[in-house]
């Protein structure tokens, strides 16, 4: 009898424990409006601000052990292009010296292509999070 009372038990406790109900929530077309216009608000405000950091590309030019070289490396790039902005990061054991802050990879290209005749050594085009500032008509269309 004791068997049969935990036979049933055991049974209806699968059964409940197995069964797949459904849940459907109903949302206010409202809140998914307010959704996307934080959305908006929260993009236009990272675009305004003057520390904004995107994926990117950047050339890296060497890679060494040495400091000197590095630093000379970083002196020849800011006399010969000064409209880019080039830096010096050292990564134990290497200091890596780095060249641009480019949204697509087309533009990094370009400038690899006249780095690449200046440095015989092999120049990098590498992924890296790099300085973003909005251009003119951006800042012109976030502000409507």
């Amino acid at each position: 009898m004791m068997k049969n009372i935990f036979l049933l038990l055991f049974i209806a406790f699968s059964a409940t424990a197995f069964s797949q109900d459904s849940l459907r929530i109903y949302q206010d077309s409202r809140l998914e409006a307010l959704n996307s216009k934080k959305a908006i608000q929260h993009k236009k405000a990272a675009l305004l601000s003057r520390n904004t950091k995107v994926q990117g590309y950047r050339i890296q030019v060497v890679a060494t052990q040495n400091r000197e070289e590095a630093f000379k490396v970083k002196a020849q790039l800011m006399q010969n292009y000064p409209s880019h902005k080039s830096y010096t990061i050292f990564q134990a054991p290497y200091f890596r010296v780095k060249i641009g802050n480019f949204t697509n990879r087309e533009e990094a290209e370009v400038l690899k292509k006249s780095l690449s005749l200046m440095f015989k050594q092999n120049v990098y085009i590498v992924r890296d999070m790099v300085e973003y500032t909005p251009t003119e008509d951006e800042l012109f269309l976030m502000q409507e």
